[in-house]
């Protein structure tokens, strides 16, 4: 299927089942494409919209990642064993994807061979991003000072790197279609309410993680899942390019 950033891609429950639906931009038109049953989400598309990469929980434990054309068609197991392989996302051009296994990263050929142990990471949700020359990947991981951080790594595993410090929990990264920032989630700047919950907010740095900035400040709002061009577990069609989150919608 040709891109044409018209159609979104997501994660829908009915019950203890969540399955992956397509729908045109507008809402119509709303299209199922999987039904192995049990919870499938974390998906992202292919870089030409062909294909989508996507997370299966097993009802009798663990998760697998899966591929399933755009049409619902040909659906692949890609890492069948043991344990738990989540948060897939492909490389800008399509040949690579990256995954959450085992207490590290992973990266492994776009049919599921040649998987390679890339780099430590202890998050429960690391969110790997691809940077868009496919050069380094940006995740989050608890780290010495039992926080979550941001974190980068070259894509052979080399000059991992810390960008964000402090106690807050800093993840969900997401980097900008010119590479230049990365946008990400930090209750850094929130006091807590008055039940003593503190929410978060969206910020934006440098991809070197210079210059921060919260950019939505929101009052009694957990702002989430920041990205420029998906929405937790929604997903845009390649070439659609609006910079959304849970929470409140932002556009460029």
């Amino acid at each position: 299927m040709v891109a044409t950033g018209r159609k979104i891609a997501f994660a829908a429950a009915a019950g203890e089942i969540t399955e992956i639906f397509k729908m045109d931009a507008d809402g119509s038109n709303r299209v199922q494409l999987t039904a192995v049953g049990a919870r499938n989400y974390t998906l992202d598309w292919s870089p030409v919209g062909e294909k989508i990469v996507f997370t299966h929980r097993l009802a009798a434990g663990g998760a697998d990642i899966y591929v399933v054309d755009s049409d619902g068609e040909n659906l692949i197991n890609l890492t069948d064993r043991p344990g738990y392989e989540m948060y897939p996302a492909w490389s800008p051009d399509g040949s690579k994807i990256v995954y959450a296994a085992a207490g590290g990263l992973w990266v492994m050929a776009a049919d599921g061979t040649n998987s390679t142990f890339l780099t430590p990471c202890t998050s429960q949700n690391p969110h790997p991003d691809w940077s868009p020359d496919g050069s380094k990947i940006v995740f989050s991981s608890w780290d010495d000072d039992a926080s979550e951080q941001i974190f980068v790594v070259d894509t052979d595993g080399a000059n991992r790197a810390r960008l964000t410090f402090g106690f807050d929990a800093n993840k969900y990264p997401a980097w900008s279609p010119d590479g230049s920032k990365i946008a990400y989630v930090s209750p850094r700047s929130r006091p807590p309410n008055g039940n003593g919950r503190v929410y978060s907010d969206i910020y934006v740095m440098d991809a070197d993680g210079a210059n921060a900035i919260n950019l939505t400040q929101n009052p009694m709002s957990n702002d989430s899942f920041p990205s420029w061009g998906t929405i937790g577990a929604l997903d845009i069609e390649p070439n659609g390019k609006a910079a959304v989150m849970w929470g409140s919608l932002k556009r460029p």
